[in-house]
């Protein structure tokens, strides 16, 4: 009998232990190591896809945002550069020897109504030069507008421009009426029909194809014509 109950208990550790083991490291084992190694995989795969995805977003925003901005500023800075100095008269004076066009462009800068006052730039096959030939410049004090001007009376200094948007008065004794008993300069106005007044910048953009206008080139003023687009100086006839 208690040879039997051995037996027994024997028989039933061997099949709990074969149920253990067989739970433990059968099928349902490999199962879950497998859900496990699924779920590393699954883990992993998910991470790297995600990290491949945020990696492709990176590079594409960075090409699209460094490409557009490298090239919006390029773009920008080209025409800037045509439209400011290459072609035309620049908004300010030029360098010597800068690139220019078209050849033979007179350039004029400054406030003065006075030519002989203002900076003259000449546009050359090697670049823009300074004209230094154009020395000089009368100061003094212009009446308050055109109507206070008295035509043909004595003024001074001799060679004094004043422009008004009735048109320009120069104080010359150049191509003038007689002088006053007492000698000297008068003034001499001049008001070229349908011209721009006061007279445009020597080189500003005119729409006019050889339009001229006298501004009192004979009694020390300066004569436009347009000229492919610009204003520039030419030759009247003056009284001998």
């Amino acid at each position: 009998m208690r040879t039997s109950l051995l037996f027994v208990a024997a028989v039933l550790t061997l099949v709990a232990c074969g149920g253990v083991t067989k739970i433990g490291g059968g099928p349902g084992g490999d199962g879950g190591a497998s859900g496990s190694s699924g779920g590393e995989s699954s883990s992993s795969s998910g991470s790297s896809t995600g990290g491949s995805g945020s990696g492709s977003g990176g590079s594409s925003s960075s090409s699209g945002g460094g490409s557009s901005s490298s090239s919006g500023s390029s773009t920008g800075g080209s025409s800037s550069s045509s439209g400011g100095g290459l072609v035309g008269c620049p908004a300010t004076q030029p360098m010597s020897f800068s690139p220019c066009s078209p050849v033979g462009l007179e350039c004029e800068y400054g406030d003065s109504p006075s030519y002989g006052c203002t900076a003259h730039w000449s546009c050359g096959s090697g670049g823009w030069l300074f004209d230094d030939s154009v020395s000089t410049c009368v100061t003094g004090s212009c009446p308050p507008n055109a109507a206070s001007v008295q035509k043909g009376q004595a003024c001074t200094p001799d060679g004094l421009d004043c422009a008004y948007p009735q048109g320009e008065c120069n104080c010359s004794t150049l191509g003038g009426p007689a002088e006053p008993e007492a000698g000297g300069p008068v003034w001499q106005c001049f008001s070229p029909g349908n011209c721009p007044e006061p007279r445009p910048r020597i080189g500003s953009p005119c729409s006019q194809p050889n339009q001229q206008c006298d501004y009192g080139a004979c009694s020390g003023g300066v004569a436009l014509q347009c000229t492919n687009g610009y204003w520039q100086r030419t030759t009247v006839p003056c009284p001998v």
